[in-house]
């Protein structure tokens, strides 16, 4: 044992060092002999590693330096020295020097001695730990990408084989083992993350990143070995087949020790066979497993978790999650019925769905019970007359409160065909996920929908909230609020997997070149190395005021919509008691869009002026085809705006806000309010006083409702966005625009005969004119056919026609007016209303406009 140890690394000329992955900290020392490409923990050649034992491993990556400008010679040796310092128990510092030398060869004439060099164990284990490395960083499928790439380029190298014949395929013995690694490596519990909660996964990692060889071997790969009556205990393939009625088997995932008793077996085993005298051999055979799986936990540290199971046990997942599923029920065949077949891994939630939703045709208005429903649908795999025949473990799906649920996509016009279309079209893209929650997220394949994971608490805390979240929506659909569309429930071998169906808020179609999660605290409220070492991280509340201290610009009616609607929002779940929640921000830079744009164009001209295309360049997706699904950002801020097509203008397909940065530089901006189901109950109230007293209660995330709701709008309309002055939003407009306001500005009120003359002139006034007569009509034919009396009012609301009651006023305030017409006598159907003079610029003549103590016809204007 050692401690408070330095690992110092030097190398020849021809290596350098790319860094190191394991329990070891950086020294920040650089030299010679490190390189500019990191691996892992780079950039210097020394390492701190707390403590040392015989089992302790670092793995260590280098690569091979001017082999273009200065081969190195076949035969030619490079050197790697590893300089240790320590403690020792005694107290003594030691110093300990190892030196490797090895041999170059040629990669195109000594391609034999690489693969008599190649160790395909250590180099299985090093792969592992590169690739969890990587998994900090990147997305899980870049990740298991990356590998096959990897692994299809190692197979072109060393592999022989006749192209188009996959059967023809040869690897040489040294590299036999190393697919095999690999294909268990993309299933270990280091890269696949689903079902594992964030601590378990960081456990699993740090694992493989410590232990020594052998150990993370069988991370990689697990050991298999059957006991039977036809001989000793043997190690067998980890696949499918090796399970027979006959056998026990024990498998070793260095977490895991379990013991898997065949159908017969145990059978056996409850008629108690192994208790009779006259069966000790089935009792020996029973106990040799229980003996070798004691011995291993005994000796492993940390102490592996002991599992017993049989055939169709709930805990028997553990094994089929790790055997190759070879015998599955398309192949399985009338002469294999001896080996269980392996269906899958995990259980098509696409198909619950879609059958689910699909087959829900009930047609009436919503009830209070029906939030109370929860529909359970059996999956057995031969299918039932109710369920399809499918290829999977059989499992049980719940569909909670269907009939609320389609309700709320028909508020949203989301009709059962194009959600059913998102959702099973093609298969979900899982994406990754920033926060400490744990969940899991999928997005389809038209970026319409995300498929979260949601734990028991939240399940519970919706299905409670359903009616007023209901009534809410129902009474105000545009909302930044997250959009529910179902709620579900997988169950398989006793396991629940709760997921949740929502509206996208950030397209993938649309780069983002920076995202925020908001909550307006500070406390902790920074990303993680982690997280800003991603292609695209995820950005908190500090990060925002050091990259943006100025705010995001937004034009007047823009900063007043949002902020309206933002206000609706947390004061309707103020109401709930529901507090945490964010703001989730994407930020898209057109002005760095098109300077990139304009930057690839220019590398695709060549030295004689002519354009060439780019190998592998991709041409400007065309996104005016896109329509959405889902209200868009700007649709759902200015759903009650006064001049909604004033805004529309400046909309792109995918309902960014234009916005503008303290640079100048134009932005479309994406948002909407995410998290909203933790609720402030005794948990929460603990959490904050506990954090209270060690920290600034006014600084910490959870906290009261009614707090949170004022700090979070307080920092989202004083320190994100700001508010451009009219005069700056006027500049904005287009030239036309500003040429209209001057005139308004600037000319008197014309007669009737310059309004006639203009009209004449100008096709744009006609349109507003027949506008005008549109609307009126519409406003009257909106009166009760039966009883229309004298003195009714009918309120007529314009954007583009100047009339007022009094036939004054200034032009900024004429816009903001309303118009009423008084019906003079009673009628009995609604009359028709013409209008004959307007214009957009100034009011009508004097001689024309009414007071507004006047009645008039209806029929006269």
């Amino acid at each position: 044992m050692a401690f408070n140890a330095t690992v110092e690394v030097k190398t020849s000329r021809e290596v350098k060092l790319c860094g190191m992955i394991g329990a070891g900290s950086s020294l920040k020392v650089n030299s010679a002999s490190v390189s500019e490409n990191e691996i892992g923990i780079g950039g210097t050649c020394q390492f701190r590693v707390p403590a040392l034992d015989s089992n302790t491993t670092l793995a260590m990556f280098l690569e091979v330096v001017n082999q273009h400008n200065q081969p190195i010679p076949q035969g030619g040796k490079g050197v790697v020295q590893f300089v240790t310092r320590y403690t020792h128990p005694s107290g003594e510092i030691r110093v300990r020097v190892t030196t490797l030398a090895r041999a170059w060869a040629d990669p195109n004439t000594g391609t034999e001695y690489i693969q008599a060099g190649f160790d395909q164990e250590a180099a299985s284990v090093l792969m592992g730990r590169w690739a969890t490395f990587r998994a900090l960083t990147d997305d899980g499928p870049d990740v298991l990408r990356w590998l096959d790439r990897t692994l299809i380029r190692l197979c072109q190298r060393f592999g022989q084989y006749a192209k188009d014949n996959a059967e023809s395929f040869r690897f040489p013995e040294t590299f036999s083992m190393y697919p095999q690694f690999m294909f268990h490596l993309r299933r270990s519990s280091q890269l696949q993350v689903f079902g594992h909660s964030p601590d378990e996964s960081a456990y699993f990692r740090y694992q493989l990143a410590i232990q020594p060889l052998s150990e993370c071997l069988l991370m990689i790969q697990p050991a298999l070995f059957a006991y039977s009556f036809n001989g000793p205990p043997e190690p067998v393939l980890l696949d499918s087949t090796s399970i027979q009625p006959d056998r026990i088997l024990l498998l070793d995932t260095f977490f895991q020790v379990l013991i898997y008793h065949g159908e017969t077996i145990h059978q056996w085993k409850v008629a108690k066979y192994h208790e009779q005298p006259e069966y000790a051999t089935f009792a020996q055979l029973m106990q040799a497993p229980v003996e070798d799986s004691q011995e291993t936990l005994a000796e492993r540290f940390p102490i592996p978790r002991y599992v017993e199971t049989y055939h169709d046990h709930s805990q028997a997942r553990f094994l089929l999650a790790k055997v190759n599923p070879s015998t599955t029920h398309n192949n399985m065949g009338w002469g294999a019925e001896s080996s269980a077949p392996v269906l899958t891994d995990d259980v098509s939630l696409q198909l619950g769905i879609t059958h689910s939703v699909g087959s829900h045709t009930v047609d009436r208005d919503v009830l209070l019970q029906d939030f109370e429903v929860i529909e359970t649908i059996a999956f057995p795999k031969a299918g039932t007359t109710l369920t399809p025949h499918h290829t999977f473990d059989d499992f049980r799906f719940k569909s909670y409160a269907p009939l609320a649920f389609r309700y709320f996509r028909d508020i949203f016009n989301i009709s059962t065909e194009d959600f059913l279309h998102s959702i099973g079209a093609r298969s979900l893209i899982p994406i990754g996920n920033p926060g400490a929650s744990g969940s899991c997220f999928w997005i389809t394949h038209d970026d319409e929908f995300i498929v979260k994971t949601v734990q028991q608490k939240e399940a519970s805390f919706l299905t409670k909230l359903l009616p007023a979240y209901f009534m809410a929506v129902h009474q105000n659909p545009k909302t930044l609020l997250p959009k529910f569309y179902g709620l579900f429930n997988i169950n398989i071998g006793g396991h629940n997997i709760r997921v949740c169906v929502m509206n996208n808020l950030l397209p993938r179609r649309v780069k983002m070149h920076q995202k925020y999660d908001l909550k307006g605290s500070t406390f902790k409220r920074k990303a993680s190395k982690s997280e800003r070492e991603k292609k695209s991280p995820t950005f908190k509340d500090l990060d925002f005021v050091d990259f943006l201290p100025d705010g995001i610009k937004l034009e007047f009616e823009y900063y007043e919509a949002l902020k309206h609607t933002i206000q609706a929002d947390t004061r309707l779940l103020h109401s709930f008691k529901i507090m945490d929640y964010s703001l989730l921000l994407g930020i898209h830079n057109e002005t760095l869009e098109a300077e990139s744009r304009d930057k690839e164009e220019k590398q695709s001209i060549d030295s004689e002026g002519s354009t060439v295309t780019l190998r592998g360049s991709k041409k400007p997706r065309d996104r005016s085809k896109h329509i959405s699904l889902n209200p868009t950002t700007l649709q759902n801020i200015l759903a009650k705006s006064t001049r909604p097509e004033r805004f529309q203008i400046a909309a792109d397909p995918w309902g960014g806000i234009p916005a503008t940065n303290s640079n100048g530089d134009k932005l479309k901006i994406y948002l909407g309010i995410i998290d909203i189901l933790q609720c402030y109950k005794t948990m929460k109230k603990l959490e904050h006083a506990w954090k209270a007293i060690i920290y600034d209660g006014k600084t910490v995330s959870v906290h009261r409702p009614g707090f949170y709701k004022k700090r979070f709008e307080s920092f989202l309309f004083g320190t994100v966005f700001r508010n451009l002055p009219m005069t700056e939003s006027l500049r904005r407009l287009n030239e036309k625009d500003k040429q209209k306001l001057k005139q308004r500005a600037k000319f008197p009120p014309k007669t009737i005969a310059e309004h006639d003359a203009e009209v004449a002139m100008d096709g744009n006034l006609g349109d507003i004119q027949a506008k005008l007569t549109a609307e009126l009509n519409e406003n009257i034919n909106s009166i009760d056919r039966r009883r229309t009396f004298k003195g009714t009012n009918i309120p007529i609301k314009r954007d583009d026609a100047v009339i007022t009651p009094d036939g004054s006023g200034d032009s900024a305030d004429l816009d903001a007016k309303d118009v009423e017409v008084t019906i003079a006598e009673k009628v009995e159907e609604p009359p028709t209303v013409k209008v004959l003079h307007c214009s957009h610029e100034m009011s009508t003549d004097s001689e024309q406009v009414h007071k507004s103590t006047d009645q008039i016809s209806a029929t006269t204007h």
